[in-house]
């Protein structure tokens, strides 16, 4: 499942739908935890966007934001941190190219995988669950029941926000559906198409046939349009779906890291000395663990080699600090 641009959600079942609530929304969950987005409003009106994914655990509250913010319970935390329970059960809050929370518990290896991909004042956000809470899970991310067509519940993307809603000190009535392309008239709709039309050419369109990109009306072409339409036909406004995307066929075994090399308009620049890798290799290594087994890889920001990200920025092995769970201490 995952949030994506204004925001666009895809539910586990593949269900697709636009919802601008601005307040915190439960996502997903399971039998001992609960997944929740949090949105704002940057411009006064629609469009939103996805500000945090939080991981509620054990009554800790964990949570990822824009430019490397994460938090345990309100408090900053240093990356990696990791926290464990008598029972064996641990958190850890990682950068793995992209900020990450996982969840081990009751042997699930992982119970949950949550990733903030970091699109400057908000992020895009994908969740993963153990297959255990398939049917079990409730929130915007639907039920995971195979069934796409009973993921709204209530009948509407605002009915089914209102049934998911927490309180927020600002937290107003979720706003009517809006087209903005329809606003901008059939000359901008068509620019919206043909920019869009980058989902069906290389290097997309190798996954086409395994994960159908909808069109004008529908699926991840129609959230494209929609997000290109927001920002006034800004082409770089279509990236955030074109790497929704990539992530949808990684999961299903088309590697599409890569895709930006193809995508001129869709450079993405990193913070603190790291660089972007379409290929890092997971996980990262950090002051705590200077040579990790790769295990995987990933598209996002990396410290150059022989460096390690700490309080942002990229350090020398001589300069990295003791660390124990996400508190600095001096020697």
């Amino acid at each position: 499942c995952y949030s994506s641009g204004d925001p666009h959600y895809r539910t586990f079942d593949g269900k697709y739908y636009d919802f601008h609530g601005t307040c915190t929304y439960q996502a997903a969950s399971c039998d001992d935890f609960t997944v929740h987005l949090k949105n704002i409003d940057l411009y006064g009106r629609a469009p939103r966007y996805t500000y945090s994914v939080q991981l509620r655990f054990k009554g800790h509250k964990f949570t990822i934001a824009p430019r490397s913010a994460a938090t345990m319970d309100g408090k900053r935390v240093e990356l990696p941190y990791v926290r464990k329970f008598s029972d064996g059960d641990r958190v850890e809050v990682i950068h793995n190219g992209n900020l990450e929370i996982l969840l081990y518990s009751k042997g699930r290896e992982p119970s949950v995988r949550l990733v903030a991909r970091d699109a400057g004042r908000y992020i895009n956000a994908d969740i993963w669950l153990q297959g255990s809470c398939a049917s079990v899970t409730e929130g915007l991310c639907g039920s995971w029941n195979g069934n796409k067509h009973d993921d709204i519940s209530g009948g509407s993307p605002n009915a089914l926000g209102l049934l998911y809603q927490e309180y927020d000190a600002e937290c107003p009535a979720p706003p009517p559906p809006y087209d903005p392309c329809h606003a901008l008239g059939e000359a901008a709709t068509a620019r919206a198409e043909q920019i869009c039309s980058t989902l069906t050419s290389n290097p997309f369109s190798s996954c086409n046939s395994l994960v159908p990109v909808g069109d004008t009306k529908e699926g991840i072409f129609n959230t494209c349009m929609v997000d290109v339409c927001q920002c006034k036909l800004d082409q770089s406004c279509a990236c955030s779906q074109f790497d929704a995307y990539a992530e949808e066929c990684g999961d299903r075994g088309i590697d599409l890291n890569d895709w930006r090399k193809d995508v001129e308009f869709c450079p993405f620049e990193c913070s603190g000395g790291q660089v972007y890798l379409p290929n890092g290799a997971l996980p990262s290594p950090s002051c705590l663990n200077r040579n990790p087994t790769v295990t995987s890889r990933a598209r996002g920001c990396f410290c150059p080699e022989g460096e390690y990200l700490q309080e942002g920025v990229c350090v020398g092995a001589a300069q990295c600090r003791c660390l124990h769970e996400g508190v600095f201490y001096e020697p």
